[in-house]
């Protein structure tokens, strides 16, 4: 549960916030649209489709614009909301990882934090689910081929996922090097 934006009514979440865990040196500040004390999200930061499917809906919403895609013939589509502006449109075939839109802030939020609200539903909007369950049961963490010498800090809920006998989202890794001292 969560207050809304505004107002007293405690609503269901629904989904999952996605930013990039705060790093040393970070430049973006804590109590800014880029940061909490413990998340940031830099400006311009695309969002990608967690798997192939078909765009559904790239539509304005008070939210700001989101994105729907059908990942049929599985009865799952997801959702991403909270973007400045769409790179798709609808009945646009995507694959996982194709850019979809640019993350933003949920303008209804007093805070305005940048952050890319993501949900997968269930044959329909009425019957969507945390997708928490699905990055913790069956999604595999990969290590990036390229983290030697210097670690590298996974982006845009950079996870890669293999099938391990449940649901699979594949999302193509991105990632952002700490910055220089």
């Amino acid at each position: 549960m969560r207050r809304e934006p505004g107002s007293n009514i405690s609503v269901e979440h629904g989904g999952v916030d996605i930013m990039y865990r705060r790093q040393p040196g970070d430049p973006w500040r804590a109590g800014t649209p880029n940061g909490t004390p413990n998340w940031i999200m830099p400006d311009h930061r695309a969002a990608l489709a967690a798997s192939d499917g078909v765009v559904w809906s790239a539509a304005k919403t008070p939210r700001g614009w989101s994105v729907v895609i059908d990942h049929a013939p599985r009865k799952l589509a997801t959702y991403y909301t909270h973007l400045a502006s769409v790179l798709v449109t609808a009945k646009q075939t995507v694959s996982a990882g194709t850019p979809i839109g640019i993350i933003d802030a949920d303008p209804l939020d007093d805070q305005h934090i940048k952050h890319l609200h993501l949900e997968i539903w269930h044959g329909g909007a009425s019957d969507r689910f945390d997708p928490q369950r699905i990055i913790e049961t069956t999604w595999e963490y990969l290590p990036d081929p390229g983290d030697l010498p210097r670690p590298l800090v996974a982006r845009n809920a950079g996870h890669r996922a293999r099938d391990r006998g449940g649901f699979t989202v594949p999302v193509e890794f991105h990632y952002r090097r700490p910055p220089r001292r």
